[in-house]
């Protein structure tokens, strides 16, 4: 199966001058965005790639953190040697991390034509801080993390009057990338050729139903893999594309180098696969029958019992060894204040009962079926 390594292979010979960006283009473009590309005023990518590989030390700490890192660098190694992608100018490198305001956020720009700019947002790192601020979509109309990118695409299109601009991110780059684009006046959001939500997930209802984000997503292509976890994740309008990608399971093709590539699209997929449209059902479900107090009580005290049962700061410090992780949660909690332990009981017992209700829905269309078949 090809990815996006092997397009660079097929296709890494024509700039982007003899060949127009494509939705391949796009995942290349918010991969190289998880690298700290710390260019501000503008560098090429062949430049950038020659200055990170000459800083090894500076880079070991990133590289040791997780597996992806490592591939994304091979990635920066074999684009900046093809003609397509060597000459493309990276500049306003943004980060932010905090961990009180519970934020990671990082955005930086790709111009690869001298008329065109893509706008990068980094979706979800390493890092609790940026596994709890996804968690707080669930429950926020915004969060940091949005504004910011707002902010960032407002800024970078006053300082880029003329250029044509394309936008996106992968995971919750993609929220953010769509987000973006919502905080754009009319004249500035002519300018804006498409929005590319990779996999990212959606909005709150209040979101969704926004006359900001109606006008929004008429931009927006949000591509998913067929066995998607987070790209289903909350509400959204937007244009979908399902494709293939390998992996057992969602989380696995999450991962934008399993998207298989067949010419500058990825293959397409007809539907979600059934357990990934049940698992959307029950996620939706218990969303809608529980309230944003609710939800904002119980990601916050389930962080808090991973902070306290692991110490850790990084994911990759705690994914080896998840089944002790599981057990230490569960004993933290029987220590827990009653009040704090009844509402993470009264949490996970929901969603245990809104996979119940979607099972039970579904026997009953079965049958309801069966039953109209038999009659005709």
């Amino acid at each position: 199966m090809d990815n996006i390594m092997d397009y660079l292979n097929w296709r890494g010979d024509l700039t982007f001058e003899q060949d127009e960006i494509n939705e391949v283009d796009n995942l290349i473009f918010c991969e190289l965005s998880y690298l700290n590309i710390n260019t501000s005023g503008g560098s090429t990518l062949e430049e950038v790639a020659n200055r990170y590989f000459q800083n090894d030390t500076l880079n070991e700490k990133e590289r040791k953190s997780t597996s992806l890192i490592t591939r994304i660098e091979g990635l920066l190694r074999k684009a900046s040697n093809t003609n397509r992608f060597r000459k493309v100018v990276v500049s306003d490198f943004i980060s932010k991390f905090d961990e009180i305001k519970e934020v990671q956020f990082c955005a930086m720009c790709f111009k690869f034509k001298d008329d065109s700019i893509y706008i990068a947002f980094r979706g979800t790192d390493d890092t609790l801080v940026g596994f709890k601020e996804d968690f707080n979509m669930s429950f926020s109309t915004s969060i940091y993390g949005q504004e910011y990118s707002a902010k960032y695409l407002r800024s970078i299109m006053k300082k880029y009057k003329k250029e044509k601009i394309f936008v996106g991110g992968h995971s919750k780059g993609g929220n953010f990338a769509v987000y973006s684009v919502m905080g754009l006046d009319d004249k500035n959001i002519n300018r804006v050729e498409i929005v590319y939500n990779n996999d990212g997930p959606g909005f709150s209802s209040e979101v969704v139903i926004s006359s900001k984000y109606k006008k929004t997503v008429k931009k927006v292509k949000k591509i998913m893999p067929k066995s998607s976890v987070v790209g289903i994740l909350m509400k959204d309008n937007e244009n979908r594309k399902l494709i293939n990608a390998i992996g057992s399971t969602g989380f696995i093709q999450h991962d934008g180098f399993n998207w298989e590539v067949k010419g500058n699209k990825f293959v397409e997929e007809k539907r979600l696969t059934k357990d990934i449209v049940f698992i959307d059902k029950t996620l939706k479900h218990w969303l809608e029958n529980t309230s944003d107090e609710e939800k904002a009580a119980f990601v916050d005290e389930f962080y808090e019992l991973i902070i306290k049962t692991t110490k850790a700061k990084r994911i990759s410090e705690i994914s080896n060894k998840r089944l002790k992780v599981a057990i230490k949660i569960l004993m933290e909690m029987s220590d827990l204040e009653p009040e704090k332990r009844e509402l993470m009981l009264k949490m996970i017992s929901q969603f245990v009962k809104s996979g119940s209700q979607i099972i039970k829905s579904q026997e009953r269309k079965k049958k309801n079926r069966k039953r109209f078949l038999r009659e005709l």
